[in-house]
């Protein structure tokens, strides 16, 4: 009877599953950015923003668009009992994209002077990443799509936890490194995926239609097909790549590694905090949305302009409320050493507000096959980027403050062309006033707090922190009643 109710309560509200599951993902960054800041040298820190640049350059520009290619196809390939397969064909290209990068991966490495053993680690790392970290991933995306939030929730956890277990034993019982602690998170992604392979073949699909594996991997048609709609993506991630994670590699060189982790902690914890709302908004909203789009046509689009509306006014006071506690949390998550990186973390917030909403409406465009429209506006904001670098190495201007404007802009300029793309094809349009009306009563609320309750002592914190989520759902129903009926009448 009470694991009756349970599963009833669990069925009736997804929005609290999803939310509890990322409040448990946060949690886990929090630690695990507080165990890394305190168990590994600053340097070894900042290089291990560098290895997760490297990984990202591989996952993002080879591995994304293969992922949005099953993705849009979810629904049919339950439909046709086909995704087990289309799993199989995601592990054996993961496999070989890690063949194609083994060696300029090691030729960087050696140039590097990172030691003999650990760049063949890091290609192990990398591997591991690209097969089993994939296939683990898309089958607890499936898992979601098909709007089963626990299994979702409880395998993206397991693969987290597990991963800062085994990272913690090899860094204080092997060596104190970055390329270790990367090595236990990918053994964690391992021991995930092999759990949630079991449960999907005993509860989903049993078979593998190697004919279907076959056909896609060897037929020209296909081939071809795929690499049309992968290529834009490809060179769109490619850009997205570089402004999201090229400006390490400038740091360091124009620099330090010190400086890079204190920036990159700062950076770091604004995209985890951004990604967090986030990936509970689309975990939550997308599956519907695509669901609209294959069966619903005739709505979509008036579906899109309410729910777009509604999202961007919640990220907007979000990251507003946030900012406010930008001091504290850089002194939760690490010690006096990375202080400065609080200043980091509102330009970040700043940054990332810009990019999930350019990631929002390029849903538009990925459901409509405008991919190209994608690959343009990152490559734009790339240019950009590139261009205010070389700028600024020609002019020396070799201030920190001027790598993180020129970030700035040129996320500005990559959600200007695919909002202006995506409102064109879709017919949307902002409405300014509830986001003038919203961005007003959060400054109010932030600045009568700011005012009247401190954040220096525990009961100021917890004050602070109550009042905040107080303020926050009181301007949603104030300036954004929409979103309520949007969760409300989301499809199960």
């Amino acid at each position: 009877m009470i694991c009756e109710m349970v599963k009833l309560f669990i069925e009736k509200n997804d929005a609290i599953v999803l939310i509890l599951g990322r409040l448990l993902q946060m949690t886990f960054t929090f630690i695990s950015i507080k165990v890394i800041t305190n168990t590994l040298p600053v340097d070894e820190v900042g290089f291990y923003y560098l290895v997760l640049s490297i990984i990202g350059f591989a996952t993002m520009t080879f591995m994304s668009p293969a992922g949005v290619m099953h993705s849009r196809k979810i629904n049919i390939l339950h439909d046709r009992k086909l995704l087990l397969s289309s799993f199989l064909i995601l592990f054996i290209y993961g496999a070989i994209i890690s063949i194609v990068v083994a060696y300029p991966l090691l030729k960087y490495l050696r140039g590097s002077e990172v030691p003999y053993d650990l760049s063949y680690l890091l290609l192990l790392i990398l591997t591991l990443d690209l097969t089993i970290g994939t296939v683990s991933s898309a089958i607890a995306l499936t898992f979601n799509m098909l709007f089963d939030r626990v299994k979702f929730v409880l395998y993206t956890n397991l693969s987290l936890w597990s991963g800062l277990v085994i990272s913690v034993l090899l860094t204080n019982y092997i060596e104190l490194s970055s390329v270790y602690w990367l090595l236990g998170v990918m053994l964690g992604k391992l021991i995930s995926c092999s759990i949630i392979l079991f449960d999907f073949f005993k509860n989903i699909e049993s078979k593998i239609n190697f004919y279907y594996v076959k056909k896609i991997i060897f037929s020209l048609i296909s081939i071809k097909s795929a690499i049309i709609f992968c290529i834009p993506i490809a060179l769109g991630a490619l850009g997205t790549w570089f402004q999201n994670h090229y400006y390490r590699f400038y740091i360091e060189h124009m620099f330090d590694r010190e400086i890079l982790a204190i920036i990159g902690l700062g950076f770091s914890l604004s995209a985890t905090l951004s990604i967090s709302l986030e990936s509970v908004i689309t975990q939550y909203f997308v599956p519907t949305l695509y669901k609209k789009y294959q069966y619903d046509v005739k709505n979509f689009y008036l579906y899109v302009k309410k729910l777009f509306n509604a999202l961007i006014i919640l990220y907007m006071t979000f990251f507003v409320f946030v900012s406010y506690f930008a001091p504290v949390l850089i002194d939760l998550v690490s010690n006096e050493t990375f202080k400065n990186s609080s200043v980091f973390l509102m330009y970040g917030l700043l940054i990332d507000f810009l990019r999930v909403n350019t990631r929002l409406f390029s849903h538009i465009l990925y459901l409509e096959g405008k991919t190209t429209s994608i690959m343009r506006s990152s490559i734009i904001g790339a240019g950009a980027l590139a261009a205010l670098l070389a700028v600024g190495i020609y002019f020396k201007f070799h201030q920190i403050e001027y790598v993180v404007i020129s970030l700035l802009i040129s996320v500005a300029l990559s959600f200007f062309v695919i909002y202006k793309t995506a409102a064109k094809i879709s017919g949307f349009y902002f409405s300014y006033w509830r986001l003038l009306y919203a961005t007003i009563l959060t400054s109010i609320f932030v600045s009568v707090m700011s005012e009247f309750v401190g954040i220096e002592t525990v009961s100021e914190l917890s004050a602070s922190i109550g009042l905040s989520v107080a303020s926050f759902i009181v301007i949603q129903r104030i300036a954004n009643s929409e979103i309520f009926i949007l969760i409300r009448n989301v499809d199960k």
